[in-house]
């Protein structure tokens, strides 16, 4: 084996290292090695991708950086069921997910919060949100080396 195969096999049975430190909302540094890595989801396919209707509802709401388009993947997703006429229980399940969200959002206020910024953006101008459909990845990351002094 070349140690050029070595190498790649040894990185890519990484997955998760302890010393990682995760900055809200995309980033991850790693110390250890000098990068930092920015993560990219793309909703519209990861949205695409389970069968799991209630567990993809969970994570769209979740989302924070692009919530106005996780909201409508949960209505488009929620449509889909019902107009697929998929069993009761999924149904009720997919409703219940988007219920107890919308109900957190109100309790904590967030929702009117979210409904102001999504109105306009900081220079006044309205928001027009465009999914990219071209990328269907579900995710995307790049890398940057660090200096780990830059890091202190």
């Amino acid at each position: 084996e070349s140690s050029e195969a070595k190498d790649l096999s040894e990185t890519e049975a990484i997955i998760y290292e302890d010393d990682w430190i995760f900055l809200v909302p995309d980033l991850i540094c790693d110390a250890s090695n000098g990068l930092l890595w920015k993560v990219h989801l793309d909703l519209e396919a990861i949205s695409a991708s389970s069968s799991e209707v209630p567990s993809v509802l969970e994570f769209l709401q979740r989302r924070k950086l692009e919530a106005n388009k996780a909201k409508q993947f949960c209505l488009a997703i929620a449509r889909t069921v019902i107009r697929e006429r998929r069993p009761v229980s999924m149904v009720a399940r997919a409703i219940d997910v988007l219920v107890t969200s919308y109900s957190y959002s109100i309790k904590t206020g967030s929702y009117f919060k979210e409904m102001k910024a999504e109105k306009t953006s900081p220079s006044g101008i309205p928001c027009v949100n465009r999914p990219d459909a071209g990328n269907l990845t579900g995710a995307e990351i790049s890398t940057a080396e660090v200096h780990p002094s830059a890091l202190q």
